[in-house]
């Protein structure tokens, strides 16, 4: 199979299962993110860089994944499924990579010091999030299955099982990180305006990657309610 085109030999197969190939990826890309925001906390510049290096490879196979995809999925599918969902899908777990980068990339360029009553909040925070996105993971695991049973029956009660858990995680992310921005307002009169702008955009970047792992998971509930 050609390294740099990880789908060359699998577009004859499943289009479930090119999309679970590039979920694993994507998880790949969110796992880096605790050990990345360690590094922030420590205020380690090296660990920071070679965290982002990891990120940013995995991105980059992550996009050239959706990019095959996207290009190769057959515009008719004999499935219980619209290809625009599927392309939604693959979209949106994407962005989870994405948000994963820009927080990498944000942190090599700007540094953002850490104040010491935020630290244990905010690694808790990235491990709520990453968590939504794993969830997210079991999720499109389940695709396969979930086309050899009609989207129905058992298998379809333990998806929404899944994705219903999944939604529990995503609030308690949200409210985590509702309470990391209140603690961040009392520290605003010692940041510069710059740095408490970027602050704000980490925090966005934060809780877009389990934003994003949700409204895909969300596109495959909509599947199991047709």
């Amino acid at each position: 199979m050609d390294t740099l085109n990880p789908f060359s030999g699998m577009l004859g197969k499943s289009p479930f299962k090119l999309i679970q190939t590039h979920m694993n990826k994507v998880a790949e890309c969110a796992d880096q993110m605790p050990d990345l925001i360690a590094a922030m906390i420590q205020g380690d510049a090296s660990k920071i860089r070679a965290a982002a290096e990891t990120v940013n490879a995995l991105e980059k196979a992550a996009d050239e994944m959706r990019n095959t995809l996207f290009a190769n999925l057959p515009k008719s599918l004999f499935m219980p499924v619209d290809r625009r969902d599927l392309l939604a899908v693959l979209d949106l777990n994407d962005e989870v990579a994405d948000h994963c980068q820009h927080i990498a990339n944000t942190l090599v360029a700007r540094n953002l010091q850490v104040p010491s009553d935020m630290a244990t909040a905010l690694q808790s925070t990235i491990e709520q999030c990453v968590g939504v996105v794993r969830r997210a993971h079991a999720v499109m695991n389940e695709l396969d299955e979930l086309v050899e049973t009609g989207f129905s029956g058992r298998e379809a009660q333990h998806v929404a099982k899944l994705l219903d858990e999944l939604s529990v995680a995503r609030d308690a992310a949200v409210d985590q990180i509702l309470q990391l921005g209140s603690k961040l307002v009392a520290h605003e009169g010692a940041m510069s305006p710059l740095a408490a702008v970027f602050w704000v955009r980490f925090l966005e970047d934060v809780g877009e990657i389990a934003h994003a792992a949700e409204k895909s998971s969300n596109r495959i509930r909509l599947m199991l309610a047709r």
